[in-house]
């Protein structure tokens, strides 16, 4: 684990290196929360940087908007609006606002979400909307703009070699729950052909944050795999108190919260804090330490579903055998998925055709 003041320090001298200057960043769900803050930390140690972001409330992202060129008057902000991201139409739409201001982006930052005790809610395209909302979208999105972090990782090596810096490879940022995969759902949707949970009786809110962690934590790993010039990171927040992510749950549930929160702001963790750890992390706080995927808290500490002892296995070899086949199996499943609603951007990325 890595102090807050230690990151704080990472950052400034992140800010006073040639690596900060004319990075492009793109945060998704930051009208409030986690990602509204990791956007100001953004802002605060870079120079003139390009920041885009996605959200719903157009009152909202003007504060955002006033806040973060009040940090740094040098920055360009762009506010996306959109009414929803639980279809994966919305999700190209904001691909296609993004892709016709930029041909490359350097730090991606997903953090949309909410929570709900609902069961299962389609949208117009037969997919859970805390599905899509949590994982499909999250990675389409990423399929969207490979090219433009690709086009990143070319350009920043290329501006290195020719001076003293070092090359800052692009960031890949899904906030959301790692340490929360679980293997054996997994196997036995896979054995359904079921992944979507949309078979009777399967869809339980304990099956789908197994389906959705788990597959952020794969997805990743593959997307990795398949771009080693480009970092990706699932990242867990802990309980943050701060955050409107009890907005969409019953009256009686947020009145609870709201009783119980004093005590639990004191328990949790503060949004601006975890804003400038997403920050380090996206920065290169861990260096590169794992590889080209890192899955872990924003205060550098691994959760890494990669390791046998956290999926429950003796053997290293035998769980990266069968991790595969999990990862190949769920790779398919949201290629199918992703396939749904046709696009052209997404052509080459999955198996299946989308």
């Amino acid at each position: 684990m890595v102090a807050l003041e230690a990151m704080r320090s990472a950052n400034e001298a992140f800010k006073n290196s040639a690596a900060s200057k004319d990075l492009v960043g793109l945060f998704v769900g930051a009208t409030s929360g986690i990602a509204e803050h990791t956007l100001k930390s953004f802002a605060k140690y870079t120079n003139s940087p390009r920041i885009y972001f996605v959200g719903r409330n157009k009152t909202a992202a003007e504060r955002v908007q006033n806040e973060t060129l009040a940090i740094n008057p040098s920055a360009t902000v762009t506010f996306i609006p959109t009414q929803d991201l639980t279809s994966l139409a919305a999700t190209d739409e904001v691909a296609e606002q993004f892709l016709k201001h930029e041909k490359k982006l350097d730090v991606l930052v997903m953090s949309s979400g909410y929570l709900t005790m609902a069961g299962r809610d389609e949208n117009a395209e037969g997919l859970d909307r805390k599905m899509t909302i949590n994982y499909y979208g999250r990675m389409r999105l990423l399929g969207h703009l490979l090219p433009t972090l690709r086009s990143a990782a070319t350009n920043n090596s290329s501006s290195s070699s020719s001076s003293s810096s070092s090359a800052f490879p692009p960031h890949v940022i899904s906030i959301f729950g790692t340490g929360s995969e679980n293997a054996d759902t997994i196997r036995e949707q896979l054995k359904k052909n079921n992944l979507d949970l949309s078979a009777p009786d399967t869809f339980t809110l304990r099956n789908c944050t197994a389906v959705t962690v788990t597959g952020n934590s794969l997805a990743l790993e593959q997307f990795a795999i398949d771009n080693p010039n480009v970092t990706f990171a699932h990242v867990s927040p802990g309980f943050v108190s701060d955050t409107g992510m009890m907005r969409d749950m019953p009256a009686w549930a947020r009145g609870t919260y709201k009783i119980a929160k004093p005590l639990m702001g004191l328990l949790g963790n503060k949004a601006t804090d975890v804003g400038e750890g997403i920050a380090w992390l996206a920065f290169g706080g861990r260096a590169r330490r794992d590889g080209n995927l890192y899955l872990g808290d924003w205060k550098g500490e691994r959760i890494d579903f990669r390791e046998a002892k956290r999926a429950g296995c003796r053997d290293q070899k035998e769980w990266d055998k069968e991790r595969e086949g999990l990862r190949r199996g769920m790779w398919k499943q949201l290629g199918e998925v992703m396939g749904k609603v046709k696009s052209e951007g997404l052509r080459g990325v999955w198996d299946a055709e989308v």
